[in-house]
């Protein structure tokens, strides 16, 4: 990246992973992977889980 492609993508910077997710660049392909806190996925960790109809409450 940059004029001289000196600088590196670094997603986290953008802060794509919601909910407390972690973000992880991935080498090569320009993107990231969010890693989710329990009780959320998506691919920016922005689904909230019902709990109660995975554990029936």
């Amino acid at each position: 990246m940059g004029k001289n492609c000196s600088e590196t993508y670094n997603a986290s910077s953008f802060l794509p992973c919601k909910n407390g997710g972690s973000c992880t660049t991935l080498p090569l392909s320009h993107s990231y992977s969010c890693a989710c806190p329990r009780g959320f996925t998506g691919s920016n960790c922005e689904v909230d889980i019902d709990d109660c109809k995975i554990d029936s409450c």
